[in-house]
């Protein structure tokens, strides 16, 4: 994936990111998040970093990243947005290529409640599993 952010940051490759995106069981929704794959930066920096300190106070969770969408409800699977924001939190690998496809599905139009299995759909009753615990070094892992 391209990215702006440190080596530090182990964002999945375009290849797990297509093998995930398959799992979207909208035949449109999934062929922007799979072209977005290779094109959708993940950019890192201060700015990305404060926005993620403001979203996780306001909605009282750990915001892992976000997409900003201009005009929210407008179709964006022929004209994605190209940027998604990381928070540099540390993450399980499992849980990091479920956020990105998750971001990626927004910055295709998707919105949350609209299903279509994509990960994290709601995310207040039905957090991604893989990101709802941390290791002893506060990495988000598994439940077990």
């Amino acid at each position: 994936m391209k990215t702006s952010c440190p080596d530090s940051i182990e964002l999945p490759s375009v290849e797990e990111c297509l093998e995930e995106a398959v799992k979207i069981d909208d035949e449109l929704l999934m062929s922007c998040v799979r072209r977005q794959c290779s094109t959708l930066t993940v950019t890192c920096g201060e700015w990305s970093q404060q926005k993620c300190r403001e979203e996780s106070q306001r909605s009282s969770t750990a915001v892992l990243a976000f997409t900003v969408v201009p005009w929210p409800g407008m179709l964006y699977r022929f004209y994605p947005v190209k940027e998604s924001h990381w928070c540099e939190d540390p993450t399980s690998p499992e849980c990091t290529r479920k956020v990105v496809i998750h971001e990626l599905a927004h910055s295709c139009g998707w919105n949350h409640g609209q299903g279509h299995n994509v990960p994290g759909n709601n995310p207040e009753r039905e957090p991604i599993p893989e990101c709802a615990c941390a290791d002893e070094n506060g990495a988000r892992t598994a439940c077990e």
